[in-house]
């Protein structure tokens, strides 16, 4: 067996706080086995979200991968286990690539999920990608607490007005608020429309004081993140909860996230898997765990859609973009080469 890693850099058409102008970068883990078994892993930590920085995750990545190369028996305990419990605490990204390279079989993927659209840019764009909603997108996600507060809930209405009866919308507070300016704003939602509004408050704490003034079902996004990988404290249901909204590469990897999974439904709350702007291996990655634990549900991976390149591979429905190979990206460490 070998381990490979490399690095990436793609054209996106935003800018994203802490990252190169119009470029998101990242690490790319390949597995592969004597019997010719290849897995693909995403490492792209998201500055201003992740706690560990690339080049913090890019030692973490390579020290875990050399761990691994000599021992068959922490490859297949990381299988079963995670990588936390075979290996220690790493960074959630680290965690979310090497469980992705090791566990996902991406040949295996039958099932048509419900699609999400993330609503961006001005006023006038956000209606005219509204009006042009496919038939399978069940819910849009838009961003609030970013400018005014009536001319935000005046595009929410007018969305309202737009948006077919089954469709609902998903709103994403970023935690921009306190208590006070999240219950003016909810109190003038059309809350028939809303699916849960997603962490407004800067306390976390007050989302059920939020719930009581105002009946709006909450989301928790922010509060599910990790520094590390594995096991970690399940969040406390409250009334007003009505979902988990679980990033991979921020919440601790795919083990983490099967047990957030497995909370959620044993608590009969909505598990939306989510991005947090991987290439477009990491978003296949994303949607095969979607399939596997929410496959009713519609996931929020729409962020490739800013994206003006690809990794290996054109994306199924995706615009055509550059597409890098392997040989393209930068060799960073082979467990087959002393060299690097």
């Amino acid at each position: 067996m070998a381990f490979e890693i490399v690095r990436w850099s793609l054209p996106i058409q935003i800018s994203l706080p802490g990252c190169p102008e119009h470029c998101r970068e990242g690490l790319l883990v390949r597995f592969h086995t004597s019997d010719d078994v290849v897995g693909f892993g995403d490492c792209c930590p998201l500055p201003g979200f992740s706690t560990e920085t690339l080049a913090e995750a890019q030692q973490a990545l390579m020290s875990a991968c050399r761990r691994l190369a000599s021992d068959q028996h922490l490859v297949d305990r990381c299988r079963e286990h995670g990588v936390v419990a075979t290996l220690g605490q790493y960074p959630s990204s680290v965690c979310f690539a090497l469980e992705s390279a090791l566990t996902l079989n991406r040949s295996v993927s039958s099932v048509s999920l419900p699609e999400c659209r993330l609503l961006t840019g001005s006023t006038d764009s956000i209606i005219q990608q509204a009006q042009r909603l496919g038939s399978r997108v069940s819910a849009v996600k838009l961003k609030v607490g970013r400018c005014a507060a009536n001319d935000e809930l005046a595009l929410i209405h007018t969305l309202d007005s737009i948006l077919g009866q089954a469709v609902k919308l998903r709103l994403d507070g970023n935690r921009g608020w306190n208590l006070s300016e999240a219950i003016e704003f909810t109190k003038q939602l059309p809350l028939h429309r809303i699916a849960f509004l997603e962490e407004p408050l800067r306390n976390p704490a007050e989302l059920p004081t939020l719930f009581e003034h105002t009946g709006c079902p909450v989301a928790l996004d922010e509060s599910l993140q990790a520094r590390f990988g594995g096991h970690q404290h399940l969040p406390q249901v409250f009334p007003g909860l009505a979902a988990l909204v679980v990033k991979p590469t921020l919440s601790g990897g795919i083990h983490r996230s099967r047990e957030l999974a497995w909370f959620a439904h044993s608590h009969g709350l909505e598990l939306v898997l989510s991005s947090s702007y991987e290439s477009n291996i990491g978003i296949e990655t994303l949607r095969l765990l979607a399939e596997e634990l929410a496959p009713a549900t519609a996931p929020g991976l729409d962020t490739l859609s800013a994206f003006s390149g690809y990794l290996l591979k054109q994306p199924e429905g995706m615009p055509s973009h550059a597409v890098s190979s392997w040989a393209e990206l930068t060799p960073v460490w082979s467990s087959s080469d002393s060299t690097l």
